[in-house]
């Protein structure tokens, strides 16, 4: 294989009219084709370091030999780590606690109450899924045997639709009065639920009726979130007042930022509300996504 270095000159312009600057590129010609000195390397020498391509200059090169080399960290034993993380629970023991507010407690109670009740409903949904997994299995699912002792299953509420709540102002139909048990049953189930009916038979009713429901029959106080399009926020709100006025419903939606800070400073003490409405917009907006998301735990 014949090699022969050259250096190969490039003419360029530059931004001043019939002006150039010349760039040198080494390299050398190797069987006909020209290869630059940075991409040439064989197997006896391999191929060179990012040292050598990229970081070094060519002048006064360090060898490795001369570098001095950082002593290692000594490793501590197990005693010495024992004794450290020690010194860490004494220190953080000895911190006074945090003081909270009155809100800020309610709020954490209630966060604490949430997360106990899904852990609660692990067993019904255990039960749930094994009964039906036959229909699972189609789809892949794997259903886990429920626990003896451990894993209790929900409450039947029957195949019968639910009697119509006094708590609601309206008459509500056989249907949605049937779309009320599934919404009931499924909760005691431990599982999600989706209405699927058209548009126009109620969806809005039976889900206001539901988490009425869980309010005055069950026992679950919320808070509850109600996520839609701006466009129906005015229509969630008018039909809770109509429906269910006894619900404590707070609209989570505004362009002021000071009205934007009240709204917050209530979500993060804990307020009185049931439920909560908001749009899209607000859930990824960058001032409300924590505290939507994060610091308040939600049915």
């Amino acid at each position: 294989m014949q090699q022969n270095n050259v250096y190969l000159f490039l003419i360029v312009p530059t931004f001043l009219p019939g002006c150039f600057r010349a760039h040198v590129i080494p390299g050398e010609w190797i069987d006909g084709q020209f290869i630059l000195h940075v991409n040439n390397y064989n197997l006896e020498q391999g191929e060179r370091s990012v040292w050598d391509q990229e970081l070094s200059s060519g002048h006064g090169r360090v060898d490795a030999s001369e570098v001095q080399q950082r002593p290692a960290a000594p490793k501590k034993t197990a005693a010495e780590l024992a004794a450290a993380r020690a010194e860490a629970r004494a220190r953080a023991a000895a911190r006074p606690p945090r003081q909270v507010s009155a809100e800020e407690a309610a709020r954490l109670t209630s966060n604490a109450a949430i997360a106990a009740s899904r852990l609660a409903s692990e067993g019904p949904r255990r039960h749930f899924f094994w009964r039906h997994r036959a229909r699972l299995a189609p789809f892949g699912g794997v259903a886990a045997e429920p626990r003896p002792g451990v894993d209790l299953p929900g409450e039947d509420l029957g195949p019968a639709p639910l009697p119509q709540p006094p708590y609601i102002r309206v008459a509500m139909r056989d249907y949605q009065l049937e779309g009320l048990r599934f919404l009931a049953q499924s909760h005691a189930n431990g599982v999600s639920a989706i209405l699927g009916d058209e548009m126009g038979l109620g969806k809005t009713l039976q889900t206001i009726a539901f988490l009425a429901w869980l309010k005055f029959e069950a026992g679950v106080p919320g808070p509850h979130l109600v996520i839609a399009p701006l466009s129906v926020l005015s229509s969630w709100m008018s039909e809770f007042k109509r429906f269910c006025p006894e619900l404590k419903v707070l609209k989570l939606h505004s362009a002021d930022p000071d009205e934007r800070d009240r709204l917050r400073a209530m979500l993060r003490g804990g307020g009185d509300f049931d439920v909560v409405v908001t749009t899209y917009e607000m859930v990824k907006s960058p001032h409300m996504a924590s505290t939507l998301s994060h610091r308040t735990h939600w049915r």
